[in-house]
């Protein structure tokens, strides 16, 4: 199939050129720190993405394992990757079982702006940016055992991999509106996501978050600070799809499209007018 060009436009926060018709498409958003993906492919009906990082490790797209292309004329899927590392260049890949062929995005980077990132990677509406007060680095902790043998002076050891490690990490707020949203992102318990600046190594893991400790900045009952202690362990991936992405709604696109018409007017398909919403 000769590669044709299918239109060009803002989906989203995300503001693409021309798409390559087959092709995926990927825009940083930094101020939501997530990267948005537009797929075009009219000859599958489903595809895998995944996430290549600068190291060549290649990741999961967290709800895009399989992910129905609905178009055969222009976009056929748009979704978001709100885990992709920060200052750091990273491209996508789409594979579908319709075929051997594989799409590869452009290289993209979601900027830090000199922000952490804390959210919970299944509901990723939950969290944001944060100021760090400290940042311990991770304790990686052995895994052995020591058998004193009787006769030796030397023990036998018994070993296995260390584990990822173990750190805390403690947070400033400034406002009394941003209490409720940190108690918010700790009280499931759930897994979550540190994206660290390129300037502070970079370092993006997931973290099982231990007691947390809130405290007032400053013992004055008025003042609004808190200071938030977190020590964690980091973990493995979790698995889940999102809760859906955030930002835009569906009801926002009625801004621009207020009637059925309008909305599939000079548009080659529905899809082409909701891209880039959940």
């Amino acid at each position: 199939m000769p590669l044709t060009t299918y239109g060009s436009g803002t989906y989203g926060s995300g503001t693409y050129g021309a798409v390559t018709f087959p092709g995926l498409g990927a825009a940083a958003d930094p101020h939501r720190a997530r990267v948005q993906l537009v797929l075009a492919w009219p000859t599958v009906t489903s595809a895998t993405i995944r996430r290549i990082h600068e190291d060549g490790t290649v990741h999961p797209v967290r709800g895009a394992d399989t992910v129905p292309v609905l178009s055969t004329t222009g976009v056929g899927w748009v979704g978001y990757d709100h885990e992709a590392p920060l200052d750091q260049t990273v491209t996508y890949q789409a594979a579908s079982a319709d075929t051997s062929d594989v799409l590869e995005s452009p290289a993209v980077e979601v900027r830090s702006g000199g922000w952490m990132w804390l959210t919970d990677p299944t509901d990723p509406a939950v969290g944001g940016r944060y100021v760090v007060r400290d940042l311990r680095a991770p304790t990686t902790v052995a895994r052995r055992g020591l058998l004193p043998i009787l006769g030796s002076a030397l023990p036998i050891a018994v070993t296995d991999v260390r584990l990822a490690g173990e750190a805390s990490v403690v947070i400033r707020t400034a406002a009394l509106d941003d209490i409720a949203p940190v108690r918010a992102l700790v009280a499931t318990g759930n897994v979550l996501l540190i994206r660290l600046p390129g300037t502070w190594g970079g370092d993006w893991w997931y973290a099982s978050v231990g007691d947390v400790t809130e405290d007032r900045f400053v013992p004055i009952a008025q003042r609004p600070e808190r200071r938030w202690q977190m020590p964690y362990t980091i973990v493995a991936r979790p698995e889940g799809d999102s809760a859906g992405p955030v930002g835009a709604t569906y009801a926002d696109t009625t801004a621009t499209y207020p009637t059925y018409a309008d909305r599939t007017s000079g548009s080659a398909t529905y899809a082409d007018t909701t891209a880039g919403t959940p």
